[in-house]
């Protein structure tokens, strides 16, 4: 993207509702040619798409429906107006040729990422696994699980419960929430918590509010707590 001198700045961001022709290209998946007495007229432009001699086509780059940017190709004056012409014609094609090239670069870096943190999540994994066999003390156990559990998925709280012998309630066994209320009340076997050990199988729930068995989860909501996901330990 240009910057306030008309140069290319790597790594530059713009909103995707700015005014400026790459992002309204973006937004309409369809091409724009602005010339240079439009440059001279638009001063915001201006300023920001270059000098007022040159012509700045702007090519929508899409992945079927998807937009994925904006290809932008600036002609000079010296050009002459027939190779300008010639290469506006030829233009789409290119597009094409780095809408394809550009969608193959986002799937690598996703790609990439998911590897990355499927590393970070089992070498996890392994020193919870050597830190449990290493220590016969309970506490230090679930403490460090507990940890572990909160470095993989940030911004969560974690709690271990058990079924008591009754088999029909479940309490906190250990948690990484500072509250008495929360640390001494019991869930029936028809919370999401219940559910998941009676089922066994991960149990999702994105909205605890909207559940006919909220009232069953007030100190959670108490607290704050939106969302759980709860995976039975067998």
């Amino acid at each position: 993207l240009p910057d306030g001198g008309g140069q290319p700045t790597p790594g530059a961001t713009l909103s995707t509702d700015d005014p400026h022709p790459s992002a309204i290209c973006c937004n309409d998946g369809k091409p724009i040619v602005v010339s240079g007495p439009e440059l001279a007229r638009e001063v915001s432009v201006r300023q920001r798409s270059g000098s007022p001699s040159e012509t700045h086509v702007y090519l929508p780059l899409q992945a079927g429906a998807s937009p994925l940017g904006t290809l932008e190709v600036i002609y000079t004056a010296s050009l002459g107006s027939s190779l300008i012409d010639s290469g506006q014609r030829k233009a789409p094609d290119l597009a094409d040729q780095v809408a394809i090239a550009v969608h193959n670069l986002q799937l690598l870096r996703r790609t990439d990422e998911a590897l990355a943190r499927r590393v970070v999540e089992l070498e996890r994994l392994r020193n919870t696994s050597l830190a449990v066999s290493a220590t016969l003390n309970p506490d230090a156990v679930l403490t460090r699980i507990v940890v572990d559990v909160r470095d993989l998925f940030p911004a969560t709280e974690a709690t271990i419960w058990q079924v008591e012998p009754s088999g029909d309630e479940l309490s906190v066994l250990h948690t990484s929430l500072d509250d008495e209320g929360y640390r001494a009340h019991r869930l029936g076997m028809e919370s999401i918590t219940g559910q998941a050990i009676r089922d066994r199988r991960r149990t999702v729930c994105t909205d605890l509010q909207a559940l006919a068995s909220a009232p069953i989860h007030g100190h959670a909501l108490r607290l704050g707590l939106r969302g759980m996901i709860a995976v039975p330990l067998i």
